[in-house]
């Protein structure tokens, strides 16, 4: 992450593994890379074919890039698979 971090300008990490907010190590190390993270719902990982999940990523990157691009912040966003498939603000970074 340290790496991904240095980069200008700083990319959104996109993460299937939303347990990385429960780790302390895997957490402090997000807090000091400050970068903006949107982490797939479990509904992504567990239930869904590669095919439904393409189409609907393609589908949902558009509110994706328009959170984002709200936040002032480095901001931890969440992506639900649901019908809406809805990108909702989480938590500042900073505030974890």
């Amino acid at each position: 992450m340290p790496t991904v971090a240095a980069m200008q300008p700083k990319p959104t990490i996109l993460c299937g593994d939303g347990q990385i907010l429960n780790n302390d190590a895997e957490l402090a190390t997000l807090k000091s890379c400050e970068l903006m993270c949107v982490f797939l719902t479990p509904q992504w990982m567990k239930n869904t074919p590669w095919p439904d999940f393409a189409w609907k990523i393609v589908k949902a990157w558009p509110g994706v890039v328009e959170q984002v691009e709200k936040a002032r912040a480095a901001t931890v966003f969440r992506l639900g698979a649901g019908s809406a498939l809805k990108c909702e603000s989480v938590s500042l970074v900073s505030q974890l």
